[in-house]
């Protein structure tokens, strides 16, 4: 009987952990159209700010360290909220 108390509480606690989820992003392609150079007080470092724009014209802002290289037009893969 124990051990039978035992299995259901395993398969109840085990099934409570698992839900079926929708996925809430679209993937879309942005083109990168302008480059920035940001310098931060926190971390005292220089960062690019990437600005990417979609076919919808909304903006995405990425940071990324100076040694990566991007050029104005590059095309990337980019998550949009639905």
């Amino acid at each position: 009987m124990k051990t039978m108390i035992v299995l259901l509480l395993a398969v109840e606690v085990l099934a409570s952990c698992y839900s079926p989820r929708e996925i809430q992003v679209d993937i879309v392609s942005a083109q990168l159209v302008h480059i920035d150079t940001v310098f931060h007080y926190v971390n005292e470092k220089s960062q690019q700010v990437l600005t990417w724009r979609d076919n919808e014209n909304i903006e995405y802002i990425s940071y990324v360290p100076l040694q990566a290289s991007y050029t104005v037009g590059t095309r990337m893969a980019v998550l949009r909220k639905r």
